[in-house]
């Protein structure tokens, strides 16, 4: 197996959309715009790799990434690692039960549980923006 490579990061915009979102596309730059708006010094990259995975958008925030964006036909993968203490709200948040039991029930890795979504409509759109405003709230509180 060989081994990814990936290229330097480089800036982007909520205003840049990937080709190949179709309808998805205003998704996409709402999404930005409101983790631009609710995260205090966003920052968002773009990384570009070697092999299947071909590129992704990273939401960062005080050097943490909080959100991976991976565009994809008519919509996009929005995934991030939650910790215990962000797994423990979901039940507060306005999530879908069968994604907080998907989150719970996920396997446990050093950065925490995996929370995706794949975004290609309104409510999946509000569940993103939710899981990010989770993430956002666990980064702040670990940093003091």
């Amino acid at each position: 197996m060989t081994a990814k490579k990936r290229s330097k990061a480089s800036s982007a915009s909520h205003a840049d959309v990937p080709a190949g979102l179709g309808a998805a596309g205003p998704l996409w730059q709402r999404f930005l715009a409101r983790a631009g708006k609710d995260v205090p010094d966003v920052e968002i990259v773009w990384k570009t790799y070697t092999g299947k995975t071909s590129r992704q958008c990273v939401v960062r925030m005080k050097g943490r990434n909080l959100v991976y964006l991976k565009p994809s036909e008519g919509g996009f993968l929005a995934s991030m690692a939650l910790s215990d203490a962000a797994v423990a709200t979901l039940a507060d948040a306005k999530i879908p039960k069968s994604l907080i039991e998907e989150i719970e029930s996920s396997p446990k890795y050093p950065e925490g549980r995996p929370a995706r979504v794949h975004v290609h409509s309104t409510s999946t759109l509000r569940t993103a923006i939710a899981l990010l405003a989770i993430k956002q709230s666990d980064v702040l509180r670990m940093k003091g």
